[in-house]
């Protein structure tokens, strides 16, 4: 997606920061070369035979002799006062008029040593924030590189490769197997699953027929598509989570905007108490000469030592650790207000597939129909009709097959059936495996005994396959989702934090939802919800005094989470770690 590099950036408002870097190492530099010159001169004088001055030491500059320190705490007040006149001209006043003053103060009371650290420690914190907000642009970067920059253009019915920027709404595409999809549309011309994961973290691919919608960035399985293109670049919906991620990160932490808080009522004190010793000194010392230097002494001395480094470094360094202590969970915050939001929390609400459960499938109950065919030769004659299938399902009933250590034989055709199942040739036999919608395609009915099977499964929340032999269907398999090993241990945890009310939105249905919440322990299940639904929920639990924070793993969360107190987003690509 060319275009939304260059949309992406003006919003991130992103500078380049290697000239803090560059300043910071220069600062530092300087001070530790002030602290350490006595020591090195003494040591290194000998050895070169020359004889190297103490402390004096520094540079030579218009006929004078700087220390080292005083360089360091010019350069680095410099920035801190235009900093704080930038604020001021806008009507704020923050924590950087605070260090900008107990730098100058700091100067000219003959401190430089101390100027010089007070500046170093606000650009470290600088750099904190700095290198956090960087690393989140990078990964948004790579948010943006799941959509390809180059497509199959079909022109005249043959495909011409073409840029993505130059394509226009109307225009028609061809997306290979195995290739992402570049825009969002229609499909034209034939029939493929789609992984949407990316997107919607949900862990079954979508089958897509003429006529179903597909979007930017996810991932076309097997079979081409032609597709018409509707929304291209920041325009599909690819684009606009970008958009929304990148206008969240401008959002200044509360956390940052307590500390220009405190500075706001801070600094009329300091400088009252400033202005009371300068008097006070000035009485005192109102006789004796020099009294006025005497006066200012004391005066600049109160301003340097009540100067907030702490607070100016411990913000950044808080959320940073923060941030680190999550990311390495793989939790990215999209927005600071969350850090200082979740100590008010006190409900969480789930997403179920890809938040509580692995989005991965697993074989589940296998109920055999017909005395003839066990569970055994059920699964063996399933995994040997899906051995040549791509989807999802069929891949895990043929790899469970062989964990169990069953010889599968060979095939004699095969046919896939989008949106259906499969029709396979085994050993010479018809094989049938998939939905209620194949058994119709070849005139197979449904019995009792068969809808018994179906509703045992579906109780269980478990997706069924159908597995037919010839004219007889001889059995049902199941699939079914895997609850991630850490999730029952992270709702203890809550628990025992005082969180009591945990609830599960999702859009499943009732029976998979309530099979997940009975093995959690979740006794709120809300099943069977369309995203604005859940938003709905939410808003209402706020409307009653609730915090809610909301734990989803994809775009179809988002109105939830943007609702939400606090919207805690889980995914399976790599930016969640960034």
């Amino acid at each position: 997606m060319h275009r939304e590099i260059s949309h992406v950036d003006p919003v991130l408002g992103r500078t380049s920061q290697a000239g803090l870097y560059f300043l910071t190492l220069l600062v530092g530099g300087l001070l530790f070369l002030d602290l350490l010159w006595d020591p090195l001169a003494v040591w290194l004088g000998p050895i070169l035979g020359i004889e190297i001055p103490v402390f004096e030491s520094g540079v030579t500059l218009f006929g004078s002799r700087w220390r080292f320190a005083l360089v360091a705490a010019i350069l680095g007040s410099a920035r801190a006062m235009y900093g704080a006149l930038e604020s001021l001209s806008a009507g704020r006043i923050g924590a950087d008029l605070a260090l900008a003053i107990a730098a100058v103060a700091a100067i000219l009371i003959n401190q430089p040593l101390v100027a010089a650290e007070v500046v170093f420690i606000g650009l470290i914190g600088e750099c904190l924030e700095a290198f956090t907000f960087d690393r989140t642009r990078r990964a948004i970067t790579r948010l943006v590189e799941l959509t390809p920059q180059l497509c199959w253009l079909v022109r005249d019915g043959e495909p011409v490769k073409a840029s993505v920027a130059e394509l226009k709404v109307g225009d028609r595409i061809l997306v290979r197997p195995g290739k992402r999809i570049p825009v969002d549309g229609v499909v034209v011309e034939g029939s493929s699953a789609i992984d949407e994961s990316v997107l919607t973290g949900e862990s079954l691919p979508v089958e897509k027929t003429v006529g179903s919608e597909v979007f930017a960035g996810t991932l076309n399985q097997h079979g081409a598509l032609i597709i018409e293109v509707k929304r291209i670049a920041e325009h599909t919906v690819m684009g606009r989570v970008i958009e929304i991620t990148a206008r969240a990160l401008k959002d200044k932490a509360p956390l940052e905007r307590t500390a220009d808080r405190m500075a706001r009522w801070f600094l009329p004190v300091v400088l009252t108490l400033a202005t009371i010793t300068f008097l006070a000194n000035l009485w005192w010392f109102r006789a004796e000469d020099g009294g006025w230097y005497k006066a200012v002494f004391p005066t600049l001395a109160v301003l340097v030592v009540a100067c907030p480094c702490a607070l100016i470094l411990a913000t950044p360094a808080a959320i940073v650790a923060a941030l680190g202590r999550l990311a390495g969970s793989g939790v990215l915050i999209k927005g600071g207000s969350a850090l200082e939001r979740l100590a008010e929390v006190n409900l969480f609400a789930f997403d179920k597939t890809g938040t509580l459960t692995t989005g991965r499938l697993q074989l589940g109950k296998i109920l055999s129909l017909t005395a003839d065919v066990g569970p055994e030769e059920l699964l063996r004659l399933a995994a040997a009709a899906e051995q040549r299938s791509e989807h999802v399902i069929g891949q895990t009933i043929v790899q469970a097959a062989q964990g169990r250590g069953l010889e599968l034989p060979s095939v004699d055709s095969f046919e896939s059936r989008p949106g259906a199942g499969v029709v396979a040739v085994v050993s010479g036999q018809r094989v049938l495996v998939g939905n209620r919608r194949l058994l119709e395609q070849h005139g197979l009915a449904v019995s009792a005994e068969l809808e018994t099977a179906l509703g045992q499964l579906d109780s269980d929340g478990e997706t069924a396959l159908i597995v037919a032999r010839g004219e007889q269907v001889v059995g049902v398999l199941g699939a079914r989702d895997t609850i991630r090993p850490e999730a029952a241990d992270v709702l203890d945890q809550l628990r025992r934090m005082g969180i009591r009310d945990i609830a599960l939105l999702t859009g499943d249905r009732r029976a998979a939802a309530e099979a997940v919440a009975r093995e959690l322990q979740i006794t709120e299940v809300h099943p069977e919800l369309l995203p604005t639904d859940k938003a709905a929920w939410l808003e209402n639990q706020r409307r009653q005094g609730r915090r809610p924070a909301m734990v989803g793993d994809g775009i179809n969360d988002a109105p939830a989470l943007a609702t939400a107190y606090v919207g805690l987003a889980l995914g399976g690509i790599d930016v969640t770690a960034e």
